[in-house]
């Protein structure tokens, strides 16, 4: 997930706001509606507000997949390992367990990318 160079790379932010910022994407990706702009803005430095959020809704967006199979019913799938899921709180679990230090890591990386980009 990360590169050789991104080893010795300092954190944009500390690893703790990290956490908490990573814990919020997956309470949002499995379906559990939250008012993120206001709790990132608890978090987020000003100067990094827009593309923090805008960080944010990428991964929020992209690392569940739900598919309807019925009506009122979805198959939840991890697209970090593919692994299928009957219920959103079985693949918030999953993320939590399974790939939260991943998901540390793609959010510190995706934000130093941004950056660079946008400079």
């Amino acid at each position: 997930m990360s590169s050789s160079s991104d080893i010795n790379r300092p954190r944009v932010l500390n690893q703790e706001i990290l956490r908490r910022i990573v814990d919020l994407i997956i309470t949002q990706a499995s379906s559990k509606r939250i008012n993120y702009r206001e709790e990132l803005r608890k978090y987020l430095p000003a100067s990094l507000q827009e593309l923090g959020t805008r960080v944010f809704e990428n991964i929020a967006e992209t690392i569940i997949a739900r598919e309807r199979i019925g009506e009122n019913k979805y198959v939840y799938r991890c697209s970090l390992c593919g692994r299928s899921f009957s219920s959103s709180r079985g693949v918030y679990i999953h993320l939590k367990k399974n790939h939260f230090t991943d998901l540390i890591d793609l959010l510190d990386s995706e934000l130093n990318r941004s950056i660079e980009n946008s400079s």
